[in-house]
């Protein structure tokens, strides 16, 4: 992995007028103990540069008060997980946020979890977002208060939220559901966990419809995803665009052993597309893009 300098950035950082920046991009990744033969090689020559990367995300968390325009790569640690969300905790004004956590310092320690009401707080008496991006493997989301977090999704043209495993208080696929519904904007949407976290299930009446009439490019990997979700997508321009090819990225993934259930007749938008979805134990942690076929009914 090669990240540049975190000495450059530190000096840089202290350089600029950090309270009038409108747009913050740092890459202050470091390298995970288990690159190293022990963690006496990793403290030899990484420990400094994990000091430093603190300190940069630390700085910017006290004095970049005027942000639109966030762009983070950095390690899965906790600490710095905190860090961030003062950071945001201070912008009102951010539109574009994009997040990318790397390989956590050591798979041992406890997955960081991002709260999504921190993340989005900052939109509170704002516009809203226009992008919103976490791509964060290592680590897990949570979402105390949906509600205020949905809110912030209305405006944003592209959401994607890929982690280990979403926290929430309904199935993934529920959450999600009412995530795309919230993002109506949205011409770009990915939603991507690899394993559940609650296994209670809303009433079918409580999921509601989506619509996305601008929606695009759709990509969705979860534990658990099936017919249920898609009577609820009306989406009419993954169907009419001429760009349907992107529509291929849409990623059906089972996490389970039991056998999928059947639903009736998907009669939506979407409705002469189908999926070849495969039923495996274990996590998703490849994706896969599966083929798609034209129909004239479909049942999964």
């Amino acid at each position: 992995m090669q990240v540049p300098s975190l000495r450059l950035q530190s000096a840089w950082i202290r350089d600029v007028e950090t309270k009038t920046m409108k747009s913050l991009g740092i890459d202050i990744r470091v390298k995970a103990i288990g690159t190293h033969d022990s963690s006496k090689a990793w403290t030899a020559t990484q420990s400094g540069k994990w000091i430093n990367s603190t300190s940069i995300l630390a700085h910017v968390a006290n004095y970049a008060c005027n942000l639109e325009a966030i762009h983070i790569r950095m390690s899965a640690a906790k600490e710095q997980v905190r860090l961030l969300e003062d950071l945001l905790s201070i912008n009102s004004n951010v539109q574009d946020f994009v997040l990318e956590i790397d390989t956590g310092l050591r798979e041992v320690y406890a997955r960081p979890t991002l709260n999504l009401n921190n993340l989005s707080a900052c939109n509170e008496t704002s516009s809203g977002f226009r992008r919103f991006i976490i791509r964060a493997p290592m680590c897990n989301v949570t979402v105390p208060d949906s509600n205020r977090f949905l809110r912030q999704m209305s405006t944003a043209t592209d959401v994607r939220i890929a982690a280990y495993r979403a926290d929430v208080k309904m199935k993934s696929w529920q959450w999600v559901l009412q995530l795309m519904g919230a993002a109506k904007e949205a011409k770009e949407f990915e939603a991507t966990f690899a394993c559940e976290w609650n296994t209670a299930l809303l009433e079918d009446d409580a999921s509601p419809i989506a619509m996305m009439p601008r929606l695009l490019d759709l990509t969705l990997e979860l534990p658990e995803l099936d017919a249920r979700l898609l009577r609820q997508l009306q989406a009419p321009m993954l169907q009419s665009s001429t760009q349907f090819s992107t529509f291929r990225r849409f990623v059906i993934s089972v996490v389970k052993s039991k056998p999928m259930v059947a639903f009736p007749t998907i009669k939506n938008e979407i409705s002469d597309i189908v999926s070849k979805s495969y039923e495996e134990k274990g996590h998703a942690k490849p994706r896969v893009a599966h083929v798609w076929e034209d129909v004239q009914t479909t049942t999964l």
